[in-house]
């Protein structure tokens, strides 16, 4: 979804360039309410630049925000480094960050990982059990 230009682009709205907030290795995530996607048919460009005026302050929380005829039909959830795992719940028209933890030097990408790492940010211990 960035512009075409890698010399950064304006979103013709705020006068923020993509080079001026995008900061490189780093992820963010979206969150879009299927009955809101006809705002951004409506409006690509404009919905692109209210995406791009949300998406730093996510960095610290999520970032709910509306756009065209919908009040909160879109969420940027996260901003954050690659190195970094976030887990997030989505449902009931929500996402939630549950657990963030640094994975430089472990490992984030297995089902086991991530279920670790949940269960780390619960303070909680996993257990294999014996299947009979």
């Amino acid at each position: 979804m960035r512009p075409a230009s890698r010399s950064g682009g304006s979103d013709g709205r705020h006068g923020h360039t993509w080079r001026s907030i995008a900061l490189m290795g780093y992820n963010t995530t979206l969150f879009i309410l299927n009955d809101a996607m006809g705002q951004i048919d409506q409006n690509p460009i404009g919905w692109w630049g209210e995406v791009k005026r949300h998406h730093q302050a996510a960095m610290v929380r999520p970032q709910e925000f509306g756009f065209g005829s919908y009040g909160n039909g879109f969420w940027v959830v996260a901003n954050h480094h690659a190195d970094v795992t976030k887990l997030i719940a989505v449902g009931g028209n929500y996402a939630s960050v549950l657990a963030s933890t640094a994975t430089a030097r472990s490992g984030h990408h297995a089902w086991n990982d991530r279920l670790d790492l949940l269960a780390r940010s619960l303070q909680a211990t996993l257990e294999n059990k014996e299947v009979r």
